[in-house]
């Protein structure tokens, strides 16, 4: 079991965030993808400056893609 020392009981209740996703997440290679455990190396999260974020290109692949795609629905849209 998880151990808080700022809980009453000194345990982390199940509604009890233990990790706050930052915003940079989404784009790491580090990143699982999953709820119940974002980072494959801070499980426990981070204290809010991730030493480790490296920038997963595959992602950047996406947006790039997804950005394209946005723009010619547009163009139709328009025309």
């Amino acid at each position: 079991m998880l151990q808080d020392p700022s809980s009453p009981n000194g345990l982390f209740s199940p509604t009890q965030t233990l990790f706050q996703k930052q915003p940079e997440c989404d784009r790491c290679c580090f990143y699982t993808r999953n709820p119940l455990l974002y980072c494959a190396v801070h499980p426990m999260g981070s204290d809010g400056v991730c030493s480790t974020f490296e920038n997963d290109p595959a992602v950047d692949a996406e947006i790039q893609t997804y950005q394209q795609k946005q723009q010619e629905q547009w163009a139709k849209e328009s025309n």
